[in-house]
């Protein structure tokens, strides 16, 4: 069971969740405001997490080091008086995005977020049931710390990211992004790079919490980007537009022809980290009816060719516009706000999809086979 009551007190949350016990439940311990300062650090929390006991049934305890029996009512009091303290350190988002301030925030937030952690912990030892949402929490704990700077929830994290139990390193995986992506504030090249290599289920988890919970406008944008995307599939697209040497260049003369678009930059470390994946399909499918081309987002043509002269096996056309360097304008009308992003378009000239980079080399042999 799950209750939110939003306050009328500024960006103020009361929250409570419940973590169902084999007893009879009664209304959890509101941890009020710490909600609060999770979100303004970018991350989903979680509502705290409250244990309950039934009227008749004596107070459940935990054994804690020094022989010190708490009740979950004391644990749960522990943690509001916690996220009290920690909720009026934090009156704007500007607290933790901002890297100044939150470094100087970080010695005085840090504790008391680790003595919320240590509380979610202790309350999951006396609910075992609840144990997946306790790792759940746990882990929004931990990312808040890693942005702080705490290195040892980072090393938690990242050992997370490896877990055997996929939803684990799923979670662990998504939260990792998010820290790297907010300490990246206000770059963003940084950011695109960041997002490029996840995978799109991953970026897509990833920006959906920077967008619903941070209210991230660079997050927005590229959500709004992924959404024009989307919208090409399916549909007839023929590109246009000044190669790097200025010549004039269409798909158009490519009828009949599998196409792989590849929206990219040598400035770019994972467009670069590409080029011999697509060098590969393209020696082994160019015979086989595979046409390649870059819409090269470089900040100059000089910069294209230098590239491009040291790197002979990027043998296809590459569309430069030098009147627009830098972001190609097709990348923007086509929602392109991170790269590498390779589309792949039929022999129909439909486009087949818009995230053709994770499975090009499984799907060109596919669109060559048909008629």
């Amino acid at each position: 069971m799950n209750r939110r009551n939003k306050q009328s007190r500024g960006n103020l949350f009361t929250a409570a969740t419940v973590i169902p016990t084999r007893r009879k439940q009664l209304p959890g311990i509101s941890v009020r405001r710490w909600t609060t300062t999770l979100m303004l650090a970018a991350l989903p929390a979680a509502a705290p997490i409250c244990a309950m006991a039934s009227d008749s049934a004596a107070p459940t305890t935990q054994q804690v080091p020094g022989s010190l029996v708490r009740t979950q009512q004391e644990v749960t009091k522990d943690m509001n008086a916690a996220g009290q303290e920690l909720a009026g350190l934090a009156s704007s988002p500007s607290v933790i995005l901002d890297a100044d301030t939150r470094k100087a925030l970080a010695p005085k937030m840090i504790p008391l977020l680790k003595r919320m952690l240590a509380d979610v912990q202790e309350i999951g030892k006396l609910n075992p049931d609840a144990q997946p949402q306790v790792t759940q929490t746990a882990n929004q704990f931990q990312m808040t710390l890693a942005l702080l700077g705490d290195s040892g929830s980072l090393d938690t994290l990242k050992a997370s990211s490896n877990s055997k139990t996929p939803a684990e390193a799923t979670q662990a995986k998504c939260s990792l992004l998010l820290v790297r992506w907010i300490q990246a504030n206000k770059n963003a090249a940084l950011q695109s790079s960041i997002l490029s290599p996840a995978t799109p289920a991953l970026k897509q988890q990833a920006l959906k919490i920077l967008t619903d919970d941070v209210k991230d406008p660079r997050a927005a944008q590229m959500v709004q980007g992924s959404a024009t995307r989307s919208s090409l599939e399916n549909t007839p697209l023929t590109l246009a537009g000044p190669l790097v040497d200025g010549k004039p260049f269409t798909t158009a003369d490519w009828k009949g022809k599998v196409i792989l678009v590849d929206f990219w930059a040598s400035w770019c470390q994972p467009c670069r980290a590409e080029l011999p994946r697509v060098a590969q399909a393209y020696s082994q499918f160019h015979d086989k009816g595979l046409e390649v081309v870059g819409v090269s987002c470089d900040k100059s043509a000089s910069d294209l060719q230098s590239f491009l002269a040291d790197n002979k096996d990027v043998a296809w056309p590459q569309m430069f516009d030098a009147s627009q360097p830098g972001w190609h304008p097709l990348a923007t009308q086509f929602g392109i706000n991170s790269i590498p992003t390779m589309f792949l378009i039929d022999r129909k000239g439909i486009v087949r999809t818009v995230d053709a980079r994770t499975n090009f080399e499984q799907l060109i042999p596919k669109l060559l086979s048909e008629s």
